[in-house]
């Protein structure tokens, strides 16, 4: 027998105090070092990279992609960039050396499936992690990123423009030539929520 509330109340994610940065402007040198952490699930969006890298390459001359998360060498990015030096493979990382890996990067995104985002509501943690190093997001419009327009910390990239080529590469441009901007919105942008938060929420 199924059962259905009538009153449901979503509780969403928060992130590490240890990782919420304080605000920082500098870049870290003429290249450009932008990175992704996930588990490279069916609905992350992270075949969407080998597009991202093309489209970066024809902006930046210089570009890092800084790929992380576990089982990395069974995903199509590493199979096709495994010799590419514009890219480096992490594997899995510790919670307690995730701030090391962040501080590497520039920008950080996550394409999070829009259709899926309609059923459930998302929270991705990558995303909040990225909100709490001051790193500006590129991710997809789904339901849970608003966020990131909110407090102009990002660029999100809607539907159609996830499904056509052209309006994909004008996207991915607009992203980089903010990047400066959505570091300065992050002196006014509050902090994420923490653990904390949801254990109270919780309660």
């Amino acid at each position: 027998m199924l059962f259905r509330s009538k009153r449901t109340y979503t509780v969403k994610n928060g992130c590490s105090p240890k990782l919420i940065d304080i605000y920082r402007s500098e870049t870290h040198s003429d290249v450009f070092n932008i990175g992704f952490l996930g588990t490279f699930t069916p609905w992350d969006g992270h075949e969407k990279t080998v597009d991202l890298y093309e489209e970066v390459k024809k902006i930046k001359k210089k570009v890092v992609f800084h790929i992380a998360g576990p089982d990395v060498e069974k995903t199509i990015i590493y199979k096709q960039h495994k010799k590419n030096r514009d890219f480096i493979f992490y594997g899995n990382i510790q919670y307690s050396k995730l701030k090391d890996f962040y501080e590497k990067l520039d920008a950080a995104y996550g394409f999070n499936r829009i259709d899926r985002s309609k059923n459930v509501e998302q929270s991705a943690l990558k995303l909040l992690e990225y909100w709490a190093c001051k790193l500006p997001i590129l991710s997809t419009a789904a339901r849970g990123n608003e966020f990131v327009e909110k407090y102009g910390i990002g660029y999100l990239v809607k539907e159609d423009e996830m499904n056509n080529q052209e309006k994909f590469e004008k996207a991915v441009k607009r992203f980089i030539e903010l990047v400066p901007e959505y570091r300065k919105n992050y002196k006014y942008a509050p902090l994420p929520r923490t653990w904390r938060d949801v254990a109270e929420d919780t309660k």
